[in-house]
């Protein structure tokens, strides 16, 4: 899709939001994908050069996965929890979760420890005993016997992840439009039922998993709790929700309000918002 669009493109690791981010503004890159609450703060600071064009998912992938010997949210008191980082949307989004079971963060012990496969060979270790992973870490860690004690998928939607462009690069060329033509097609590619063995065998080439680990992740994208977007669009209202919550945990101050304006692509650039 991208090829039929006139893109050629080629893939840049990242070790994290906040170096995507940069990445797009220093011009390295000119699509990166980051969770919301990194590039809203950069946009609270002041940053520029960079703007949403499309939100993949609705509703987050997250599993919050425990020990096997760790059945429900109550018995996560006096636990240590695995994070990739202090001031990061996978801890307040988890809190929230703790709190319905009467769990407060005053009662776990937060431990750093990087990425999902960081976090997973943490949990395979015992030094921690619950965490949240990301897809397809998530799928690997319930075959090998860890138990989910929630998924995000099912408490408020939340886009766990923007696509952002290089603001000046969007506009040449007609590169926003073009990329929006290419992203759509991927949608409604993954959403057609016939190509389902296609979409597991091309997950299947990139995650190196068997195709039995791979399919439950399907069906969380594009079967049964479809939180793949339909059509890529920004939805405004879940992204105020992660500024709410940035917010009230003290990561902008309180009463912050950031327009879409500030944030977004302009539909006549290729952006897609509702």
């Amino acid at each position: 899709f991208f090829k039929d669009e006139g893109f050629a493109p080629e893939v840049v690791i990242f070790q994290s939001s906040p170096q995507s981010i940069q990445l797009l503004v220093a011009g390295e890159v000119q699509l990166a994908g980051a969770q919301p609450e990194a590039l809203l703060a950069a946009v609270v600071h002041g940053s520029k050069g960079f703007a949403v064009i499309s939100s993949p998912a609705e509703r987050p992938d997250w599993f919050l996965v425990g020990r096997p010997e760790i059945k429900t949210l109550a018995e996560l008191k006096g636990k240590f929890f695995g994070t990739g980082g202090l001031q990061l949307g996978e801890n307040w989004w988890t809190f929230k979760a703790l709190a319905k079971a009467g769990v407060a963060p005053a009662d776990i012990s937060m431990l750093v420890v990087g990425t999902s496969v960081q976090k997973f060979a943490a949990l395979q270790r015992g030094s921690i005993a619950f965490t949240v992973l990301f897809q397809p870490t998530a799928q690997v860690a319930v075959t090998e016997g860890m138990n989910v004690l929630y998924r995000f998928s099912d408490g408020e939607a939340f886009p766990s992840i923007l696509y952002s462009v290089a603001a000046g690069w969007a506009q040449q060329g007609s590169h926003g439009v073009r990329l929006q033509r290419a992203l759509r097609r991927a949608h409604d590619w993954l959403y057609d039922p016939a190509n389902r063995t296609e979409a597991i065998a091309v997950l299947q080439k990139y995650t190196k998993r068997p195709p039995d680990q791979l399919a439950p992740i399907y069906d969380l994208y594009v079967g049964k709790d479809a939180i793949l977007s339909r059509d890529g669009a920004v939805v405004v209202s879940d992204v105020d929700r992660v500024i709410a919550q940035m917010a009230e945990n003290g990561a902008i101050p309180k009463g912050t309000v950031v327009s879409p304006d500030l944030y977004l692509l302009p539909k006549e650039l290729g952006g897609l918002a509702r």
